[in-house]
């Protein structure tokens, strides 16, 4: 996803057709964060003196990390998919983007097989394109 510049990933099944959507928010929906903290004194005391008043420096220092499920893609990725063809109209695909609140769209043939994917920035750009 971090190569590409992607937010989701699309998944086929063995006969080509695309069979599910793995979103960002999936990915952190199935994910936890584990927190880790460490005390570090930073004090220098009185050698020797059993009891003192030196004042006591403390760097507490939490890390947090996102932990990834080792579930499946297919237990995770919506399958439940809005899609577009080829000839669907630019219009059509951000009406469609903006009802369904997505930001990209994956694009299939009338076979229903995957062609492509559709990302706003995308739309904008040929947009833009019409305009000139």
């Amino acid at each position: 996803m971090r190569y590409f510049k992607l937010k989701v990933l699309l998944t086929i099944n063995n006969e080509a057709r695309l069979s599910g959507i793995l979103t960002e928010t999936d990915f952190l929906n199935e994910s936890e964060v584990v927190s880790e903290r460490t005390v570090h004194n930073t004090s220098v005391g009185t050698e020797g003196d059993r009891w003192t008043w030196d004042s006591r420096n403390v760097l507490y220092v939490i890390k947090n990390q996102l932990k990834f499920s080792d579930k499946e893609v297919r237990d995770v990725a919506t399958t439940e998919l809005v899609t577009v063809t080829k000839t669907t109209s630019v219009s059509e695909c951000a009406k469609k983007m903006k009802k369904s609140k997505i930001e990209q769209i994956p694009v299939i043939d009338f076979e229903g097989e995957l062609v492509g994917l559709l990302r706003a920035q995308d739309l904008i750009k040929a947009l833009v394109d019409l305009d000139e």
